[in-house]
């Protein structure tokens, strides 16, 4: 799991609930099918997490494989992001899907006093972006080191 998500799930369950229920999806891929391309600002931004399969991630002519408990595209919930390369699966896979909209919107509506400091989306997302602003060739790969 993801850091971030995880200490949600700890300290904010009731608001994790919201977000499984109304901002997650499953997407199920056959091998080749592409999930996005290099340049694109996506209409319906969504974080990619792989639950089963491998991805192949392209970027400059690198293919970087990525295989369960992995993700991609974390930057789409925290600014506006163009993606930096391409992602497609390179066996039939399964993929949880976290719309950025949907998180946001959810995330704000439970208000302030409702996340604790320690999993504050404010502030992972500034520092977040922070770190892909210090990074000299972020990418959809980018995350805080966890």
């Amino acid at each position: 799991w993801h850091p971030f998500f995880a200490d949600c799930i700890a300290e904010v369950p009731h608001i994790m609930r919201g977000i499984c229920h109304y901002a997650m999806a499953t997407m199920l891929l056959c091998r080749g099918d592409v999930l996005f391309s290099f340049g694109e600002e996506p209409a319906n931004p969504r974080m990619y997490f792989v639950r089963k399969g491998t991805l192949t991630y392209i970027r400059y002519g690198t293919n970087t494989m990525i295989q369960e408990p992995n993700w991609v595209a974390e930057a789409v919930l925290w600014t506006r992001w163009k993606h930096q390369g391409t992602l497609t699966a390179a066996s039939d896979a399964k993929v949880a899907t976290m719309d950025a909209k949907a998180f946001l919107d959810i995330a704000r509506r439970s208000g302030l006093g409702a996340w604790p400091l320690s999993v504050d989306p404010r502030c992972y997302g500034a520092e977040f972006v922070e770190a892909l602003n210090g990074d000299g060739c972020p990418d959809d790969m980018t995350t805080l080191g966890c």
